[in-house]
C-alpha cells in the first residue's frame, strides 16, 4: 500500500468518528496531530541516527534548529526570503 493511500485510508477512518463530534474542524485536528507525531519521530530519528549536523532550509524561526542544537547537535538555519528573515527569524544571540 501507498503511502498516499495509507494517508487517505487513515483519514477517512478517523473523519468519519471526529466528523460528528467536531463537525467543522475535524480535518484540521487530524492534520495537527499527524504534525506533532511526524515532528516527534523525525527527532527521534535524528537522536537515534546520530546525526552530527542539520541544515534547515526554509528555516523561518529557525525551530527545528533551536532543538537540535539544543540535543548537542551542530545547525545551520537558513532563511532565504528577506522579509520572512527580518521579520521571523531570530538573531542568532537569542537562539543558542
Amino acid at each position: 500500500m501507498s503511502f498516499d493511500q495509507l494517508t487517505l485510508n487513515i483519514e477517512k477512518f478517523f473523519s468519519s468518528k471526529l466528523k460528528r463530534i467536531f463537525p467543522k474542524a475535524h480535518l484540521q485536528l487530524l492534520q495537527v496531530e499527524t504534525a506533532k507525531e511526524l515532528e516527534e519521530l523525525f527527532f527521534d530519528m535524528v537522536e537515534n541516527l546520530h546525526v552530527k549536523a542539520l541544515i534547515e532550509c526554509g528555516a523561518n524561526e529557525a525551530s527545528a534548529s533551536i532543538r537540535v542544537n539544543r540535543m548537542g547537535i551542530n545547525a545551520l538555519a537558513i532563511e532565504a526570503n528577506p522579509d520572512t528573515f527580518n521579520s521571523v527569524t531570530p538573531p542568532p544571540s537569542e537562539q543558542f
